[in-house]
């Protein structure tokens, strides 16, 4: 094996040579050999330094170079330790023998070079065929682990699989649609590669996961130490999905080895499993085809297999076929930081991972040039977790019935209103959903009705339709496009081509996308009264932020209130089905346009509406008592009971999400800012029930605004931070007694002052306060641990990668980490910009 290292980062490559020569005899008169042929060819000398090792904490370790000359020469031997972990003092005993011995002081890892020199050969008679020389060899390079393959330091800047750390860092493979190839087209092609090391192998029976694109490719170990890729593809006649198996392959344990999975299409129709440069196993694959997809790629650990123990480097995905399938050449030099080139291939790298980041950097970077959604991840503490398409804040987010996470709405970092929304899936990706901007307009009366004769009809839709892509294909269901504006008349369809004309039951006719005026004859008198009504989309030109996001029991989600892009507030909420593409609809009015509310979902299916400020007809600005009912039954809005007070920016919480009790439709309000933007300290409870109302509870110790709630696991409420109406940020905090109805301030607060940080249960109960800002308005990178049980609050040693404020934090349970940790999504950063990224905390 040699390494070598560039740029200060170590690598690991494998060395095939191919070895010429040997005594051969040609012919010749009586059978004598030719004189050329008397000698044996001199071969260089190849150092072999022996297999990378792991060894217990202190252990001594023996190498040995004995056999590094092929022809068996005499050879001089030169050992260097080229690293040691920091703070250690080993060095090599005997540099110039053939065996060499060190104490291994420090865990971490160590690296020793053996070059061989040739002396020489002084029986080589004069006018031999060969060289009277000598040789050096190239030299050789040994890892030593010590300890356990942990995150200890300085630990060759590999990514460390203990367990508890694996990557997850994504990539976009544009490998192609198999839906959309012909049947003449050949299978595109794919190298995945990358350095493993495992130090102990999965239990029986279970298989540790080295590498795998969801439903499109795997490597795996098994715990017999055997190496399989597998690959999901699709018949290219029938499309159904099968999976090809390559290996076993062997694997030994303890070693660095090189790894590739290939798919060669365009000339071979093949696959290959590839280990330190060899073709273990191939498949072909003539007549499948790739199932592609867009999830993440994982790297050493995933939901239904074991965690890969041991550390992994230098992992790459081309949309090339690298090597032949007769050997594989490894890349003799590390390629420089974040390029985005690999030499000799011929299309785009989509991701190249050195894992160099540390964990909390303050900048997450990886080296996916498609996109950056998911990172490595830790042990814990605050790790890079991924990055949205937008930066956001002002956002929602709503956990979705899958246990996947909806993002919606929010400013970008240039304070334009983003329309697109989001979803983080429970396996980890980031996908993109519909927008909120372009709404789906359904049975919309034309005015228009039958009479049975007449077949010319002329009107107007109320909003000038869009259409997605015009062409010269009138079919949307060919094009699979169903942004097209369909004019029914009972059982008769018509539907625009695109090109402003129409097809289906019509006979003729033109359409305006930009007026939306339409002329249409049918080929067929509609019966008589019989309505002629429009589906298509419209586009509303803006998107969304402080505005609330509700899951309804159907799963359909609730857009209610907010802003527009002009800051107008918006007096309709919007429907969609996140399962759906161009589901997006709009309700009946709201009876108040408003922003800075609170919605709760009640167990009956509606959403109740609470305060917030809306626009008056003169222009001012009215702080809400009214509050209003969402009933999906109808899509409309109705009134609902009043506020003891005015108020907007409050924060409301469902005791049923602390006492677990599914009809508990009653939920606490608590502070906010007045009718004069003054903070306020009093609280009131919505009752619940038939004729539900709010009441007056006790007040809090201060008034808080821009504070943050949490159940307790005794149901008990923490309230948290804050500004009061002097203007200070506070760091006291209070719990409320759904029993007593009384708020208790806690003798200890915070470490820091906050506001607009989040309050999360974790798993053992406790709760992580996180970020915020403090009272120079500048955003936070701290946070802190509160115990109920011991009543305290402790700051946290591990700070976040990025201070923020404004975002939020969910619990995140269902995904593909192994592991139950907390997402901070969006937010604004120290100055108040919001930013894209995203962090999860492992407690």
């Amino acid at each position: 094996m040699i390494r070598f290292l560039n740029g200060g980062r170590s690598f690991l490559l494998l060395l095939i040579i191919t070895l010429a020569g040997g005594v051969f005899f040609g012919g010749c008169v009586n059978h004598e050999p030719d004189s050329d042929s008397l000698f044996n060819q001199n071969r260089p000398p190849v150092a072999n330094a022996g297999p990378d090792q792991t060894v217990p904490s202190g252990a001594r370790v023996q190498l040995e170079g004995t056999g590094s000359d092929p022809d068996g020469n005499e050879i001089r031997y030169e050992w260097r330790m080229v690293q040691t972990p920091e703070g250690s003092s080993a060095q090599l005993d005997t540099p110039a023998s053939p065996t060499v011995g060190f104490v291994a002081d420090t865990d971490g890892v160590y690296r020793i070079a053996l070059q061989v020199v040739e002396e020489v050969d002084q029986n080589i008679p004069e006018g031999a065929p060969i060289e009277n020389t000598g040789a050096t060899s190239e030299p050789d390079e040994v890892m030593v682990i010590a300890g356990d393959p942990g995150a200890f330091e300085n630990a060759g800047n590999k990514l460390i699989l203990d367990g508890s750390h694996f990557a997850l860092s994504t990539t976009v493979l544009d490998i192609g649609d198999p839906l959309q190839i012909g049947a003449n087209t050949q299978l595109n092609e794919m190298t995945a590669e990358g350095w493993f090391f495992a130090g102990a192998l999965p239990a029986g029976g279970t298989e540790a996961l080295l590498m795998r694109k969801s439903d499109f490719f795997e490597i795996v170990l098994t715990s017999n130490a055997d190496l399989l890729l597998r690959i999901t593809m699709l018949d290219r006649t029938t499309r159904v999905e099968q999976t090809v198996t390559l290996g076993p392959a062997p694997f030994s344990i303890g070693q660095w080895h090189h790894i590739a999975a290939v798919i060669a299409g365009r000339s071979q129709h093949r696959a290959y499993l590839a280990v330190d440069g060899t073709t273990v196993a191939a498949a072909d694959l003539t007549g499948l085809l790739l199932n592609n997809n867009s999830n993440r790629l994982t790297i050493g650990g995933g939901a239904d297999k074991a965690f890969l123990v041991g550390m992994a480097d230098e992992i790459r995905i081309t949309q090339d076929v690298r090597y032949p399938e007769g050997g594989f050449d490894p890349p003799v030099e590390r390629l420089i930081q974040d390029s985005p080139f690999v030499p000799g291939a011929r299309f785009a790298v989509h991701g190249l991972w050195h894992f160099d980041e540390f964990a909390g950097a303050e900048l997450f970077t990886d080296f996916s040039l498609r996109r950056n959604d998911l990172f490595l991840v830790g042990e814990v503490g605050f790790q890079p977790f991924g990055r949205l398409d937008f930066p956001r804040r002002f956002h929602t987010i709503t956990p979705l019935a899958d246990g996947s996470l909806l993002i919606a709405g929010g400013i970008d970092d240039g304070a334009r209103t983003v329309s697109e929304t989001e979803q983080i899936r429970d396996d980890d990706q980031l996908d993109n959903l519909a927008p909120l901007n372009i709404v789906k307009v359904t049975n919309e009366n034309t005015g228009q009705t039958g009479d049975g004769s007449k077949t010319l009809f002329e009107f107007s839709t109320t909003l000038a339709p869009i259409v997605s892509d015009t062409g010269s294909d009138p079919s949307p269901d060919e094009t699979g496009d169903d942004r097209r504006v369909v004019i029914t008349a009972g059982n008769l369809t018509a539907t625009d081509n695109g090109l402003g004309g129409w097809t289906g039951d019509a006979e003729s006719g033109t359409i305006d996308y930009e007026t939306g005026a339409i002329s249409l004859t049918f080929a067929t008198p509609p019966a008589n009264q019989t309505p002629l009504v429009a589906n298509y989309f419209y586009n509303r030109g803006t998107g969304v932020f402080y505005h609330t996001a509700t899951r309804l029991d159907d799963g359909q989600v609730l857009i209610a209130g907010g802003a527009d892009k002009d800051e107008d507030l918006i007096d309709r909420a919007l429907l969609f089905d996140p399962a759906i593409d161009n589901s997006v609809v709009e309700t009946t009015e709201m009876e108040d346009p408003r922003r800075f509310h609170t919605a709760q979902l009640l167990s009956d299916g509606r959403v109740l509406l609470v305060g917030g400020e809306t626009d008056l007809s003169d222009g001012t600005i009215e702080t809400l008592r009214r509050t209003e009912f969402y009933n999906p039954a109808t899509l409309a809005f109705t009134p609902g009971p009043l506020l003891v007070q005015r108020r907007k920016l409050h924060r409301t919480i469902l005791f049923r999400e602390c006492n677990q009790n599914a009809q508990d439709d009653r939920f606490l309000v608590v502070g906010g800012y007045d009718e004069t933007n003054r903070p306020i300290k009093t609280a009131e409870i919505y009752s619940g029930g038939a004729n539900g109302g709010f009441f007056l509870t006790g007040s809090m110790s201060v008034e808080r605004v821009r504070q943050a709630l949490v159940c307790l696991p005794d149901g008990k409420i923490l309230v948290t931070g804050g500004i009061d109406a002097s203007g200070r940020v506070l760091d006291s905090a209070e719990i409320y007694d759904p029993v007593t109805g009384l708020f208790t301030l806690l003798q200890a607060g915070m470490n820091s002052a906050r506001a607009e940080h989040t309050a999360t249960p974790l798993p053992d109960g406790k709760i992580l306060i996180a970020a915020g800002f403090d009272q120079s308005g500048q955003g936070l990178a701290s946070a802190e641990i509160y115990d109920p049980d011991q009543n305290l609050f402790t700051p946290l040693s591990d700070s976040l990668g990025l201070a923020r404020f404004g975002h939020v934090a969910l619990p995140w349970t269902e995904s593909a980490l192994g592991k139950e940790g907390v997402l901070l999504i969006g937010g604004g950063d120290a100055s108040g910009l919001p930013t894209a990224l995203i962090e999860i905390f492992f407690p």
